[in-house]
């Protein structure tokens, strides 16, 4: 595939983005390997270590807790808009297992075996799902060659004590902890996971045009409205359908970004990458609004 070489951080992340969906509207599956590249040199503020050889616990816990304590079981990731979507496709998710996570309710199903669907309304769920598994994917295996190495040297010395999991990977107390948290309810079964194999995970998208996630849409819609619009004669506020990242509605209104204004404005200017403080600056002294 060709590509240019990226020179500013818009460019690393316009970069990464092509090449998710370059790869995802191909027919087949697509390994996660195939986005490493591109998401270790985007800079992603929750992927800070991306591209250091010890394990960034930070992020592979954000990762963690948003994906299903299955995962260390996934092979496999099906993307799709609704359970026709997957029928067309030979997937039952209907029947599959529900399950769920601790930082995102998005739907997710697991045959119980190597297979897990994820639910996707929008696009941006699409952005928001790649990454995660890509990150998830590069600190699982920079930790499974650590771990590997350290078992490979005790079996080749029978008198040598096995290396404790926190030393053989580095790890404060407190890391260690975060990390058997981020593993799940078997976090004993995740790291013998961890130690035994590679991650090598493969994505696949059913179907991204906009017709079906217009149709998945509109099925939601159509349960809100049958409590919304009771009577139809009624006048009715308008109303702004949020199909995805409802979170994110709380981060807008919920007040945190101006209770932390201060702290907010100083993080930002310590941020060497951060390209666009003079016109910060400019529009903190007199009002005036972004450039467009």
């Amino acid at each position: 595939m060709e590509r240019q070489k990226p020179d500013t951080e818009t460019n690393e992340i316009a970069l990464y983005l092509r090449t998710v969906y370059s790869l995802l509207r191909s027919t087949g599956e697509v390994r996660v390997r195939a986005f490493e590249e591109a998401h270790s040199f985007s800079n992603s503020s929750l992927h800070v270590g991306a591209r250091e050889p010890t394990p960034d616990i930070g992020a592979f816990g954000y990762a963690a807790a948003r994906l299903p304590d299955c995962m260390p079981q996934i092979q496999r990731v099906v993307l799709g808009q609704s359970d026709e979507t997957f029928a067309d496709f030979g997937f039952q998710t209907h029947a599959w297992q529900r399950v769920r996570t601790r930082g995102r309710r998005r739907l997710l199903r697991w045959d119980g075996a190597e297979t897990l669907a994820a639910y996707v309304a929008s696009t941006s769920d699409i952005d928001d799902l790649v990454p995660i598994l890509t990150a998830y994917q590069i600190e699982w295996n920079k930790m499974h060659e650590l771990l590997a190495g350290g078992a490979t040297g005790s079996a080749g010395n029978p008198a040598a004590k096995p290396v404790p999991v926190a030393e053989a990977l580095d790890l404060s107390e407190a890391d260690y902890a975060r990390l058997r948290e981020a593993l799940g309810s078997d976090s004993d079964a995740a790291l013998r996971a961890l130690a035994t194999r590679r991650l090598d995970l493969r994505v696949r998208l059913l179907a991204g045009s906009f017709s079906a996630y217009e149709r998945a849409a509109q099925h939601w819609w159509h349960g809100v409205e049958r409590v919304y619009v009771r009577d139809p004669a009624a006048p009715h506020p308008p109303v702004y359908f949020v199909s995805s990242n409802t979170h994110s509605l709380a981060n807008l209104l919920g007040g945190y970004a101006l209770a932390h204004r201060d702290a907010i404005f100083a993080a930002a200017r310590r941020d060497p990458r951060v390209d666009f403080l003079p016109e910060l600056e400019q529009q903190l002294a007199d009002g005036s609004p972004a450039a467009p």
